[in-house]
């Protein structure tokens, strides 16, 4: 599983900005069951094959 921690003082992203991460599906549903509700930070997942 990846671990990823932004900080906002280490990291500063404009509003709109994109980080992409090389994860696996089951990361992907990792990361959303964290996130719960919130709708900020969004994700969704881009096909790479």
């Amino acid at each position: 599983m990846i671990s990823l921690v932004v900080k906002p003082e280490v990291i500063e992203l404009p509003p709109r900005a994109v980080v992409k991460i090389v994860a696996n599906w089951q990361d992907y549903q990792a990361m959303l069951k964290q996130l719960g509700d919130r709708s900020s930070p969004r994700l969704n997942t881009e096909s790479t094959d």
